[in-house]
């Protein structure tokens, strides 16, 4: 088994003391708190080729039987690092999608400033998650995952150490954000109470298309750090 190599960091949302390409002082703090530098030494503000996958497992190592999970990343956010971040960055301009997330690739944002398009009744609908839990007030962030060439399991891990805070997954092949959950190709979510890690995955093709959705239980917000790792497909 490869273990995951590290992840580039994108931080949404202005913070002051994050700068393009050093990371700033916030970053290496960050680094620090977590328990390990990232091998580059240097914090990635905007995006980077999906193509690069250095977490893909080769297929000449994977025996049958054998779990092909990746590892947990090391977690992107730190309770005391709550209050750094108050905003998530702008919205693009189809007013639904706020940025691209890769593979390998972590962004830390905020719910606070996103949109306001999915709710209770809409997970539901699409099958993301029983209508017994609340997700009608707040703001939700959603990114945007293009899938590598090939087939593989992607993972979606969420820290949420600021608030009760749920990740999902919609598979969708259209503009913007679905207004109807039966356009939806599939969804998933797992979520978890309270501030407790969660984490999805889903397979993926050629070509296929994820919103990742982050929202608030109720009208809980907070910042969030959000992961993408691509692991051979089972």
């Amino acid at each position: 088994m490869i273990a995951a190599g590290a992840v580039a960091v994108v931080v949404l949302g202005g913070l002051a003391c994050v700068g393009v390409g050093g990371g700033g002082f916030w970053y290496y703090k960050h680094q620090e708190s977590v328990g390990e530098l990232m091998p580059t030494g240097e914090a990635t503000v905007g995006t980077r080729p999906a193509a690069e996958m250095p977490s893909l497992i080769p297929s000449a190592l994977i025996n049958p039987g054998s779990d092909t999970s990746l590892p947990w990343p090391v977690p992107g956010i730190t309770s005391a690092q709550c209050d750094d971040l108050t905003d998530g960055g702008d919205v693009r301009a189809d007013g639904c999608i706020t940025a691209e997330i890769h593979c390998d690739e972590t962004i830390v944002g905020h719910t606070r400033g996103g949109i306001d398009a999915f709710n209770t009744k809409f997970y539901e609908k699409g099958f993301c998650t029983p209508g017994t839990t609340q997700h009608d007030g707040g703001d939700e962030r959603v990114y945007l995952f293009k899938s590598p060439p090939g087939k593989h399991r992607i993972y979606f891990t969420l820290d949420t150490p600021c608030g009760d805070l749920d990740v999902s997954a919609m598979r969708y092949q259209g503009d913007g954000c679905p207004t109807e959950a039966g356009t939806l190709g599939d969804c998933e979510m797992l979520r978890k109470d309270g501030t407790e890690r969660e984490r999805i995955s889903v397979p993926t093709m050629d070509e296929w298309k994820y919103l990742v959705v982050v929202e608030g239980e109720g009208d809980a917000e907070g910042a969030f750090a959000l992961t993408a790792q691509c692991g051979p497909w089972r």
